[in-house]
């Protein structure tokens, strides 16, 4: 699977960053009678290569955390997931976008323990030339619970 790739002018930055906290602004979803489960919630997460780690972020995004979203949605834990890829600048610090959508408050309550799971079935993480996460990759900013406003 690619990555999909970005680059953002300031300007386009702006309007982008403007839209998704539009999108994922702490609203109940227009219905919606019953929010806890009804409403989807979404994590973003906001991260930064460090030490021109690139080839490095790539594999481990490509081998490790998309490959437990993969299965996370055969296993119904999660709704939905997106990578995506950027051109990091002052106004945007930050390389990639990790999006997890869950269809409701019970999955999303239950993330731990499904990627726990996940995890510990998958094994050893994947990395290339043995660099380890905290070297290559620095969240820069995490968003929890944001809620769809239209379905």
């Amino acid at each position: 699977m690619n990555i999909m790739k970005y680059t953002f002018s300031k300007a386009a930055l702006t309007i982008t960053i403007s839209l998704l906290t539009i999108a994922f602004a702490s609203h109940p979803k227009i219905g919606s009678t019953d929010d806890s489960k009804s409403t989807t919630l979404t994590t973003v997460e906001f991260v930064e290569v460090l030490n021109d780690n690139q080839k490095e972020a790539r594999y481990y995004y490509e081998n490790n955390w998309l490959q437990l979203r993969i299965q996370a949605k055969s296993k119904n834990y999660i709704k939905e997931y997106n990578l995506l890829e950027t051109d990091y600048s002052e106004d945007g610090p930050f390389h990639f976008i990790l999006i997890t959508t869950f269809a409701d408050q019970s999955q999303f309550e239950a993330r731990e323990k499904n990627f726990g799971e996940l995890i510990e079935a998958k094994g050893a993480l994947k990395l290339l030339n043995d660099t380890q996460p905290k070297d290559f990759r620095k969240t820069v900013f995490v968003k929890n619970e944001a809620k769809q406003l239209i379905h």
